[in-house]
């Protein structure tokens, strides 16, 4: 039931979920619930509206598509949490305010950016592994609709005309 209510319902703290339940007919604790989020794996992201909701983790081949306030289900949304993006060979690293990272990732991800593999997120950091041959630039110019301008025009100044190569040459 937890599972349902995660995926049809934007859920975004425990009391939340545990009024969800008991409309269900299931009554529990907080440090029950606290232990099924957890084994579940469960992870909090930021809403396009400022509010959290938690997710699931994504189950190989199946793409769980959360519903989301924006004008299309794949329209990332502005991250101004974002504090710095970062190359290094074939990787693109991006900072977050402590507790944005999941969020930004699931974005990123969201975006299906050709340029990039997928992500690997933390509390406050994205990596990105970048396409062999993916220039610095249109990974840049790829974040410039969800970060702000000025971590992307400190990156152009840095990392600017320079493409990704095999890492192992």
């Amino acid at each position: 039931m937890v599972v349902k209510l995660i995926t049809e319902k934007i859920i975004g703290s425990q009391e939340e979920l545990a009024q969800e339940l008991k409309k269900e007919g299931f009554t529990v604790t907080q440090a029950t619930l606290s232990r099924d989020l957890k084994l579940l794996k469960v992870s909090k992201i930021v809403t396009s509206n400022g509010y959290y909701r938690y997710i699931l983790p994504a189950v190989e081949n199946a793409k769980v598509q959360y519903p989301r306030e924006v004008v299309s289900s794949n329209t990332p949304i502005f991250h101004a949490e974002v504090e710095s993006l970062d190359f290094s060979c074939n990787l693109a690293i991006v900072k977050t305010r402590d507790g944005y990272g999941t969020s930004l990732a699931y974005d990123i991800d969201l975006a299906e950016c050709p340029l990039l593999f997928s992500t690997v997120s933390g509390v406050d950091t994205v990596i990105c592994p970048l396409h062999e041959g993916s220039s610095y630039d249109d990974v840049i110019d790829f974040f410039r609709s969800i970060i702000p301008a000025s971590v992307t025009d400190r990156a152009a100044s840095i990392y600017g005309g320079r493409t990704c190569h095999k890492w192992y040459e």
